[in-house]
C-alpha cells in the first residue's frame, strides 16, 4: 500500500510539475528564450572551450575566441546565402516585362467577367486599400519581428558567456544539493545532458543533409536552374519543422514561374516540396533526429506540436533536445525511470519471442 501511494504521489508530483511549467512557458517566454538557448549552446561549445582552455588561454579569453569562432563560421553562412540572394535578385529583375505581362493577362482575364467587369474600378479600389494595409502590416510586423530578434540574440550572447564563464560555480552548487552518495549520479546525468545536446544538433545536420540532397535531385530532375542553392536552403530551414520547407520551397516556385513560359515546372517544384515536407515532417525529422537523442517518432511529434502551441517557431526549434534532456534526467533515478522508458526510442520491444513458424509441424 505504501509503495502504491508513493508511486501516486510522484504521478501527482510529475503533473504538477509539467502544469506549472506550461503556465510559466506562457507567461515568461521573453525570459526563457534566451535562457534556454543560452543554456543549449553553452552544452554545445564547452568541449571547444575546454580544449582552448588547456592551451593555457585565461577562461574568458577562451569563451570569447571560441564564441569568435562559432560567429565566423556563422557569418560566412550567412554571406554565401546573401552572395546567392543577389545573384537571384539579379534574375527577378530581368523578369520584369514577365510579371508586368502576366498582371495584364490577369486583369484582362478579370475584365472579360461580367460581374467583374461592371465592378471593376470599385474592386481594385478595394483591393489597392487591402494590398497597401497588408503591406503596412507586413512592414511593421518584419520590423518587430527583426527588434525582438536582435533582442533576444543579444540577451543570448550574454547568458552564453555567463554560463560558460561561470560553470564550474553551477555544477558544484547543483551536485552540492545532493547527497554524498549520489553527487556521482548527478555529475553523469549532467555529461548526460551535454551529450544528448551534441547529439540533437548532429542528427539535424545529418537531416539537412539528406532533406537537402533530396531537394537538389529533385530540382535537378525538374530542370530548375540554382537546383543545390534552392534545395539546401529549403532544407536549412527545416529547423523549423512541419512548414520550413514550405517556406523554403515559395522562392523555388516563384523563380520556376518566371523563368519558364511554360506552368508545368512550377506545378512540378510545388508538387515535390509538398511531398518532402510530408516526409520531412513525419518520417525525416522524427526519425533521424528523433533517433541521434533515443526519441521515439510519436512523441516527438507531440513535442513538436507542443512546443509550437506554447512559443511558436522558437518552441519548434527546442522542443526535441528539451524532450531529450528531459528523458535523460527522468532515467537518472528509478522513481521516474519509466518516465524516461515512455519517451525512449526503444519502449515498444517485444515482451516475448513469437514462433512465426507455425506451418511446421512438431516431430
Amino acid at each position: 500500500m505504501e509503495k502504491l501511494n508513493s508511486r501516486l504521489a510522484n504521478a501527482a508530483l510529475f503533473g504538477i510539475c509539467l502544469l506549472l511549467f506550461g503556465y510559466l512557458a506562457l507567461i515568461g517566454k521573453a525570459l526563457l528564450l534566451p535562457v534556454i538557448f543560452a543554456i543549449l549552446f553553452a552544452f554545445l561549445l564547452f568541449p571547444a572551450c575546454a580544449k582552448v582552455e588547456r592551451w593555457g588561454l585565461p577562461r574568458a579569453l577562451a569563451i570569447l575566441t571560441v564564441m569568435l569562432g562559432a560567429a565566423i563560421l556563422i557569418g560566412l553562412l550567412f554571406w554565401l546565402i546573401t552572395t546567392q540572394f543577389i545573384s537571384l535578385s539579379q534574375d527577378f529583375a530581368d523578369f520584369k516585362d514577365k510579371i508586368f505581362m502576366l498582371f495584364y493577362q490577369t486583369m484582362e482575364a478579370l475584365n472579360s467577367v461580367d460581374w467583374i467587369k461592371e465592378n471593376f474600378e470599385s474592386i481594385v479600389k478595394e483591393g489597392g486599400t487591402k494590398a497597401l494595409s497588408s503591406a503596412q502590416q507586413l512592414i511593421t510586423s518584419t520590423l518587430s519581428s527583426g527588434t525582438l530578434f536582435l533582442g533576444y540574440a543579444g540577451m543570448m550572447i550574454v547568458y552564453l558567456f555567463l554560463f560558460l564563464l561561470y560553470r564550474s560555480s553551477f555544477k558544484h552548487f547543483i551536485v552540492e544539493r545532493f547527497e554524498a552518495d549520489k553527487q556521482a549520479q548527478i555529475l553523469k546525468t549532467l555529461k548526460g545532458f551535454q551529450k544528448v545536446t551534441q547529439s540533437y544538433f548532429g542528427g539535424l545536420l545529418l537531416s539537412i543533409l539528406i532533406i537537402g540532397s533530396i531537394n537538389s535531385i529533385g530540382l535537378l530532375i525538374i530542370g530548375l536552374d540554382h537546383a543545390f542553392f534552392f534545395g539546401f536552403f529549403a532544407a536549412f530551414l527545416t529547423i523549423i519543422p512541419y512548414v520550413g520547407t514550405t517556406i523554403g520551397g515559395t522562392l523555388p516556385f516563384l523563380y520556376a514561374l518566371l523563368n519558364y513560359d511554360d506552368y508545368w515546372h512550377a506545378i512540378a517544384v510545388l508538387i515535390m516540396y509538398q511531398v518532402v515536407q510530408l516526409l520531412e515532417g513525419n518520417v525525416i525529422t522524427p526519425k533521424v533526429v528523433g533517433s541521434q537523442v533515443s526519441i521515439n517518432p510519436l512523441i516527438a511529434i507531440f513535442v513538436l506540436l507542443f512546443g509550437a502551441f506554447f512559443w511558436g517557431i522558437p518552441g519548434m526549434i527546442l522542443a526535441i533536445p528539451l524532450t531529450a534532456i528531459l528523458k535523460v534526467a527522468l532515467e537518472s533515478s528509478k522513481e521516474t525511470e519509466a518516465y524516461g522508458h515512455l519517451l525512449s526510442n526503444n519502449f515498444y520491444a517485444p515482451e516475448s519471442k513469437v514462433n512465426w513458424k507455425f506451418w511446421k509441424k512438431r516431430p
